[in-house]
């Protein structure tokens, strides 16, 4: 079993016949996150990592993560990380009954309080979920400065950007997740999508708290902060946005920043600059995403397609309400994404 440094209850399983499977301990109800992944399917054709509920096998897995004989090196890794410099990001000690006196948290060596630390996490979510792993690099690793890298080529990013295609298809996904109020990917985190070496891309973590926070609204349209940038008049502003956040992600990726890269984006090209292409390819992906959102949300569902989205979403609301993780009675998940779509609709 392999950890992350970063100390987020995501673990790496792995045995000598199996490909390794991701493990992760999770807030959002199971039905959700598969309505989530269909919704993406369907408005832009782009897969979501396959995934099952494994919270029925949580004390395994917490049994499992415990024991010293099925762990590597990334568990004193992480016992030994630090989130300040002098302050461990597995706390040494913590609060005792009183709340006053300090205590020694539970584990003898670095490795084991990360341990106890991580099973603490696991116990403490709803959900536990088994990914495959994805194929390929996150977008955020990409990002990166290449180990043949050039002051001309810094990071594969560069070459992506220049794909007309792929930067159409991050317009589309990305009308898909404002759509559920979901800013966490191209807006402000690379790290949830993954690129293999023909460019194509799968999706991972399709919600966060805003996100899954939309499902327990009262209200049928539900919060649309991230919705209302989808209006027309608003994806100028929000193309900028996402152009901003590109350069966002390779100062942080690049240690030094790539120098170069005001300079590439600003290089001219048959339809102006480079900026303004890719600009351009993320307004069209934005307006294509939010056109197949009108067709397969708001609309009357005479078609396969519309059918097929009306009921993967009551599928899914029957499955968290029957887990007891959604109450009965209330908005439920198709009537949010019809509400929503037709809101969509008339701001456009």
């Amino acid at each position: 079993i392999t950890t992350l440094q970063s100390g987020q209850p995501v673990l790496f399983f792995k045995d000598q016949t199996d490909p390794p499977v991701v493990v992760k301990a999770e807030d959002a109800p199971y039905g959700l996150t598969q309505m989530n992944a269909i919704m993406h399917k369907q408005v832009h054709g782009t897969a979501t990592i396959a995934t099952r509920d494994a919270s029925s096998d949580k004390n395994t897995i917490i049994n499992l993560m415990k024991d010293a004989s099925k762990s590597d090196a990334s568990w004193d890794d992480l016992g030994n990380a630090k989130d300040t410099p002098t302050t461990y990001l597995v706390p040494r000690t913590e609060y005792g009954p009183d709340g006053k006196t300090e205590v020694e948290t539970e584990g003898n060596t670095p490795a084991e309080k990360a341990r106890f630390f991580m099973a603490k996490q696991f116990a403490g979510k709803p959900k536990i979920q088994v990914m495959a792993v994805a194929k390929g690099e996150s977008g955020r690793k990409i990002a990166h400065r290449d180990a043949a890298a050039t002051a001309d080529n810094p990071s594969r990013l560069r070459q992506l950007f220049d794909d007309g295609a792929y930067v159409t298809r991050l317009g589309q996904l990305t009308a898909a997740d404002l759509f559920v109020e979901n800013a966490d990917r191209v807006l402000a985190n690379y790290g949830n999508w993954m690129t293999n070496a023909n460019n194509g891309i799968t999706l991972i973590d399709n919600m966060d708290s805003a996100s899954q926070g939309l499902w327990a609204n009262d209200d049928v349209v539900g919060k649309h902060h991230y919705l209302d940038e989808l209006a027309p008049s608003n994806r100028d502003a929000l193309v900028k946005s996402l152009v901003g956040w590109l350069g966002n992600e390779v100062r942080n990726g690049i240690k030094g920043a790539d120098a170069g890269l005001k300079a590439w984006l600003k290089e001219p090209g048959t339809g102006g600059t480079r900026e303004q292409t890719i600009k351009a390819q993320l307004k069209l992906g934005l307006d294509q995403g939010c056109a197949r959102i009108i067709k397969l949300y708001a609309t009357n569902k005479t078609g396969k397609e519309g059918r097929a989205a009306k009921k993967a979403a009551k599928l899914a609301y029957k499955m968290d309400v029957k887990a007891g993780d959604h109450q009965a009675g209330g908005v439920s998940y198709w009537e949010r994404l019809k509400a929503r779509a037709r809101y969509l609709q008339k701001l456009t």
